[in-house]
This record gives C-alpha cells, sequence and structure tokens, in this order.
C-alpha cells in the first residue's frame, strides 16, 4: 500500500499547488472543513454504481455500523451511514481496496442530497493505509488524473 501512499502525497502536493496558483477547487458543495468529523466502524456494506456521467449517483459508497452506536436487538439489522467515497474508477485506479467488515476510520462532512444525508469522505484509514479522496477544500483529488480516460477503461464494456 507504499504506491498508495505515494499517490495520496502526489496529491496533496497538487492540491497546494492549485490553491497557490489561485485556481478555484472544482466542487458542488461548499466543504466547510470546520464541520469535519472522523466516523470509525466496520463496512456493512459496498456499492460500487459504475458510470462516468458528471452529475449522476456513479461512484462507491460504503455503508458504515458507526462502532459508537448502540448494538441492534435480536433479529434487527443495524442502522448504516452513507458515506460517499468517490467514483468508482478512482478507486479502481489508485488501487483502494475497501471491503465489507473492514474496520475503518472516516473523516469528512455530512451533505444533504435530494433530503437524503450523505457522508462526504475526505480520506479513510484502514489498518494503516490511508486514502485520499479530497483535499484540505473538499476539492476531490480525482479530478487532477484524467479521469474521462481512467473512467472509460475501467468501466464495464457495453454491448
Amino acid at each position: 500500500m507504499r504506491f498508495t501512499l505515494a499517490w495520496n502525497r502526489l496529491a496533496l502536493f497538487l492540491a497546494v499547488c492549485m490553491v497557490s496558483t489561485g485556481q478555484e477547487p472544482a466542487h458542488k458543495f461548499a466543504y466547510d472543513k470546520s464541520k469535519e468529523v472522523n466516523l470509525q466502524g466496520a463496512v456493512a456494506d459496498v456499492v460500487k454504481q459504475d458510470g462516468c456521467e458528471v452529475g449522476t449517483d456513479s461512484g462507491t459508497h460504503l455503508k458504515l455500523v458507526d462502532a459508537k452506536a448502540p448494538k441492534p436487538a435480536p433479529g434487527t439489522a443495524a442502522e448504516t451511514s452513507d458515506i460517499f467515497a468517490g467514483p468508482t474508477w478512482y478507486i479502481k485506479e489508485m488501487g483502494i481496496e475497501i471491503a465489507k467488515d473492514d474496520k475503518v476510520e472516516v473523516i469528512g462532512v455530512w451533505f444533504t442530497q435530494n433530503d437524503a444525508k450523505i457522508f462526504v469522505a475526505r480520506m479513510i484509514r484502514k489498518n494503516k493505509d490511508e486514502y485520499l479522496f479530497r483535499d484540505e477544500t473538499g476539492a476531490p483529488v480525482w479530478t487532477w488524473l484524467d479521469g474521462n480516460k481512467a473512467c472509460k477503461a475501467a468501466s464495464p464494456k457495453k454491448n
């Protein structure tokens, strides 16, 4: 996972360069660092929605069971939080591996979209690995890659 850490460091360096050149971050909502929180828990499910269209729900979402939440009654499912990590193509391109039952810490902010609460991840820690999805301003780090090319290569072929 040193490769992933190297990519994350490169992404952070590019973020600093982007801010120093005065470019505006390309995100659709205001990422308020002062509202950033940490969630910890176990991944109950990983939902991958392939797609390359900007503005769609395509991307990888984690269903996270909060480690601090009370255990559910027998026969009932634990309540989960919807964590948006990033586009599925980016996660594949970076070799990020997060699976059901993984214990993770997620740093990010809550966001409401179409009356649904979604936790937008800036960083996910799994064991000793740290995966960066957004820079300090909330701008997605995948925008620094050739996303169109990577997305098309990672997406299933249509017949």
